[in-house]
């Protein structure tokens, strides 16, 4: 896709802020799957082909200690304490985080500026996303019994916590059938698509794996429901819109 230009030349790159928080909520809400987070990324561009970013943006982020340190706490643990990757669970060093860091800002610019080839259809890439949800969901709640947060022992109902803190948290659930914000428009965005064509994401699925995500988000909000008894949510319905 090309990039919008404004009267009299390109656009300017996106403010420094704003790609921050885009890259930090991205690793937040790939839920620590590298093939979701840049799926988002690949959304992320069509929803905004305007956008573009300066490729010194990977750098500055090493200079921002700040950042570094915010950061960190989803790259090395996705809501652990102690240090370990957060896809893989296992131990892990400041300078291997970092370098992930790196790396995912990287792909970020590069989806962003349009130079990674994109030819699936938007409705395709909007059903991956749909699986690619509820599969992390999968993992972390039925998988796993839970995610790695402090509350997961010591509390079974969590309908009061921040989702950050939520051991029984569903990114399905909360973000796309709660309809809760994520404080972020595109992240927004990207939920609301995926509620509103559910259904149609169902149809593209392969005939023979329809019962199997179907099971697996039946056993999600099972899990999810039983400890938000104050926001139990329904299982989407088929043939119509969330």
């Amino acid at each position: 896709m090309k990039q919008g230009v404004e009267q009299g030349g390109v656009n300017p790159p996106l403010e420094e802020k704003t790609a921050k928080n885009i890259l930090f909520s991205s690793f937040y809400f790939s839920q620590g799957s590298k093939y979701l987070q840049h799926d988002i990324f690949r959304y992320l561009h069509r929803l905004r082909p305007n956008w573009h970013m300066d490729y010194a943006f990977p750098w500055q982020l090493i200079q921002d200690e700040k950042f570094q340190e915010k950061a960190y706490g989803v790259v090395l643990s996705n809501g652990e304490k102690h240090p370990t990757h957060f896809r893989t669970g296992q131990p892990i060093n400041i300078d291997d985080a970092q370098s992930n860091l790196l790396e995912e800002a990287h792909a970020l610019v590069r989806h962003l500026n349009g130079e990674i080839e994109d030819m699936e259809s938007d409705d395709n890439l909007l059903a991956t996303l749909t699986w690619e949800v509820i599969g992390q969901d999968q993992e972390h709640l039925i998988e796993k019994g839970g995610r790695p947060r402090g509350a997961k022992n010591a509390i079974s109902q969590t309908d009061s916590l921040s989702p950050y803190e939520d051991p029984y948290l569903s990114h399905f659930c909360y973000y796309i059938l709660a309809r809760n914000k994520t404080g972020i428009d595109e992240f927004d965005s990207i939920f609301a698509d995926i509620r509103r064509k559910w259904s149609l994401s169902l149809s593209i699925a392969a005939p023979e794996q329809r019962p199997r995500i179907l099971e697996n988000l039946r056993q999600i909000i099972e899990v999810y429901n039983a400890h938000h008894a104050n926001s139990k949510v329904l299982a989407p319905e088929i043939g119509s819109e969330v």
